[in-house]
C-alpha cells in the first residue's frame, strides 16, 4: 500500500479541490446549495470500505460526484484488474480537475511500471447519466438532498442484481435494495456512518 499512497500523493501534489469547489460555486452562486458541500476521502481509511465490496476482475467501479477522482484513484490502484473506474461530477471545473488528477495518476503509474485499472471522468448529472453497468458504487451522500436520494435509489433499479452501493446516507426503502452492513469511517470532515447495500 505504500506504492499506492506514494503514487496517490503525487498525483495531487499542488492540488487543492476544496478551494476549486468553493470558487465554482462562489461562481455560480451555489453557497447555499448544501449538496455541493465538498469533503474527501482518506486512502488508508477508504481503502477497508472497497475491500469489504470485494472487487473482483472485471467488474466496474463508479464514483458518483467523484469531485476530484481520489476515491477513483484508490480503486485503480488497489484493484488493477477492474475493467474500469469512471467518475460523474456535476461541476465542471470539479470534472475538468478529476480529468486532471486521474490522468496524471495514470501517467505516473505507466512511468513506474505499476498497474492500474483505466480512469475516466467525465462532466454531468448522476441522475442523467448511464451508469446500470456499475458493479460497485460509491456517492459521497452526506449532503444529498430528499430529492436526490430518491432519485439516486430509482436508478439503482436499473443495476444487476448483486451490485454493491457504498453510501454515506440512507437509502429509501425499495424492493431491489437491501442494507447489510453499516460503520463509521473517516473522511477529511471527520467520522461518519457508512452503509453497504446490495441490489437483490
Amino acid at each position: 500500500m505504500k506504492t499506492w499512497s506514494h503514487l496517490y500523493d503525487r498525483a495531487l501534489d499542488g492540488v487543492d479541490a476544496n478551494d476549486t469547489s468553493l470558487q465554482e460555486r462562489i461562481y455560480k452562486e451555489l453557497l447555499t446549495e448544501r449538496v455541493f458541500t465538498y469533503g474527501e476521502v482518506i486512502f488508508p481509511n477508504f481503502l477497508p470500505m472497497l475491500e469489504f465490496a470485494k472487487p473482483k476482475p472485471g467488474e466496474v467501479f463508479y464514483d458518483l460526484g467523484c469531485g476530484s477522482g481520489q476515491p477513483l484513484m484508490v480503486a485503480a490502484l488497489a484493484f488493477p484488474s477492474l475493467s474500469k473506474c469512471v467518475g460523474i461530477e456535476l461541476l465542471e471545473n470539479l470534472a475538468a480537475l478529476g480529468v486532471q488528477v486521474t490522468g496524471k495518476l495514470t501517467t505516473l503509474c505507466r512511468e513506474a511500471n505499476i498497474q492500474c485499472s483505466p480512469i475516466t471522468v467525465s462532466q454531468g448529472d448522476m441522475l442523467q447519466q448511464d451508469w446500470s453497468d456499475a458493479d460497485i458504487v460509491f456517492a459521497a451522500s452526506v449532503c444529498f438532498s430528499n430529492e436526490l436520494l430518491d432519485g439516486f435509489a430509482d436508478r439503482c433499479s436499473r443495476l444487476k442484481k448483486g451490485s454493491r452501493i457504498l453510501f454515506m446516507n440512507y437509502l429509501p426503502e425499495r424492493p431491489y435494495l437491501r442494507e447489510v452492513a453499516s460503520w463509521k469511517g473517516q473522511f477529511t470532515w471527520g467520522l461518519h456512518l457508512c452503509r453497504f447495500y446490495v441490489t437483490v
